[in-house]
Parts: structure tokens; sequence; C-alpha cells
């Protein structure tokens, strides 16, 4: 089992913590290149398939502090993170890692690396991105902050689930780099959701059009990857939900506040997903909005 990376005999122990969309993909990659690896949810379901790829399932979070060196967090929500954590810290010992790739504000992060200092424990911001596909695929990008040289004995567990590793600095700077990405990204879906509402309006060959506009200075990420496996296919599972998008432009108006600025492009994306939200696609891939933009827009949450 696994490839020309795989584990020796000096390997760390691997926990995993959530295994949702992004988080249990990511898992599967690690066993695919051969780590041993301990993993829990809450959702035992999600567990199964990983088990038959060779995971040791663990019975709660104290066990997997127990026995691993380095645990991994992949959380829906800063609650989750803080709880999870929280346990973590009072069944861990000195020594322990925890690498946290869920989206959390730069606040948060600061007060669990402070909590973890506390307990002998290193703690690792390190959010991603490149969604569903990108922790399938193994081809995340992480954006890491803490401390650095620790960072080195944890950046080849990282190359194992992503491609792009950047270490950025201190704790908290890698929260607010992956909310700057959140916000151009929400900001250019909802773009692309109306670019695609004006040329149905106008009767035009959404295929051509976008084509031409993918040659020029209109073309974009959200473009490249909402347009044809989402809007164009008709298909908008998994992708990334209405509901957790709204999460974490809820964490960027937080962030603005935090610093006494206004974000008025994503107050209007926290509008329309609102909307979305009470027109019942709350779990729908964000790009679904393109078919309901009309009624989005009618809507006043």
């Amino acid at each position: 089992m696994g490839d020309a990376r795989s584990c020796r005999s000096d390997c760390k122990r691997i926990g995993f913590i959530g295994l949702g969309l992004m988080g249990a993909p990511m898992a599967m990659n690690l066993l695919k290149a051969g780590q041993i690896l301990h993993c829990y949810d809450l959702m035992s379901d999600r567990l199964t398939p990983l088990q038959r790829a060779g995971a040791i399932i663990a019975s709660d979070i104290a066990e997997i502090m127990e026995i691993t060196d380095v645990t991994i967090l992949s959380l829906p929500n800063l609650r989750s993170v803080q709880e999870v954590t929280e346990t973590m810290l009072q069944n861990t010992r000195a020594g322990h890692v925890i690498i946290n790739t869920s989206t959390v504000t730069t606040s948060l992060s600061k007060k669990l690396d402070s909590s973890c200092k506390e307990k002998g424990v290193t703690y690792f911001d390190s959010p991603v991105s490149g969604g569903v596909k990108g922790a399938e695929l193994g081809t995340l990008t992480f954006i890491v902050g803490g401390d650095k040289e620790q960072y080195e004995q944890i950046k080849p567990i990282l190359s194992y689930m992503g491609r792009d590793i950047f270490y950025v600095g201190a704790i908290g700077v890698a929260s607010i780099i992956k909310l700057i990405n959140q916000l151009l990204f929400f900001t250019g879906v909802l773009s692309v959701c109306e670019a695609v509402y004006l040329a149905n309006k106008a009767d035009m060959d959404k295929k051509t059009v976008f084509e031409v506009v993918a040659r020029g200075s209109g073309n974009s990420y959200a473009l490249q990857t909402r347009l044809n496996d989402f809007i164009l296919a008709d298909n908008y599972e998994p992708g990334c939900s209405v509901n957790l998008a709204l999460k974490d432009i809820e964490l960027l108006l937080a962030e603005a506040a935090n610093l006494g600025i206004e974000l008025p492009g994503v107050s209007m994306v926290k509008k329309r997903l609102l909307a979305a939200k009470i027109l019942g696609i709350s779990e729908k891939e964000i790009s679904l909005i393109a078919s309901y933009f009309e009624d989005v827009v009618k809507q006043n949450p």
C-alpha cells in the first residue's frame, strides 16, 4: 500500500477529525500515501469507506489524542473547531501537533494557539483552498501559519493532500489570507451568475458567449470552475453549498468589523445568499443562483 513517499518506520502517527466533503478525500489521500491514519467523526457512516481503505477508527477524541502524534482537523464551523480543540487539549500530552485546515477567524486562531501553548501543544493555522475536487485529486493549496521549525516537520504530511503549500508566518496570517481568497471567489461566483442571467435574458447561446469571455479579460477562476462543471452541466452537487458560502461570508464580515472597516461587495454577496436560502436552495452548489437570479434579486432578506 502506498507510493514512493510511503510511510517509513519513523513516520508520525496521524489522527484525522472531521470526515465530511473535504476531510474524507483528504484522509483518503493520506491512506493512499501509506500513512498510518486514525480517524474520528461524529457521523459514523462517514468512516466506513476509510476503514475499508485501511484507516483505524477511533471511538472518541480522547483515543485519537492518546494514540497519535499529529492530528488534522477539517470541521464545518467555528463552534465545532473550538469545542473539538478544547476536548483534544483535555486529553493531550505535550509535544502533540494540531493542524487545523478549517476556515476560522484570526481571533479564534490566536485563541486556540494560546490554549495549545499552555499544554505544550503546537498549533498550525492551515486553511485550504481548492474545494472538493482539489481534495479528491490531492491538489489542494495549503496556507500555513505557525512555528517555522515545526512547519518543516509537517510539510511532508501536507504534501500528500496538496500541491501548493505556502508558509505565511505567524498564527492568524493564514486565516486572513484564506478569507481574502473567499472574498474574491464568492464575489466572482456571484458575478458569473449575474453574467449567465444576462446572457439568458439576451437569448444568447451561453457556451458561445463564455467561450469568448474565457479568452478575454472577463476570465476568472470562478468562471472556469463553475460554468462547465456546474451551470452548463446543470449539476449542483457537491461543490460549495450556499450554506457553506454564507458561513465564510459571515466570517469575512466579522473580520471586517474587528478591523473597523466595511466590505460592501461582501455585504451584497451575503444578501444574495440569504435570498437563496429563503428560496430553498441552501444545500445546493452556490452557482445554482444563476438559475434563480431574478428571484434572488427580488428577495429582500
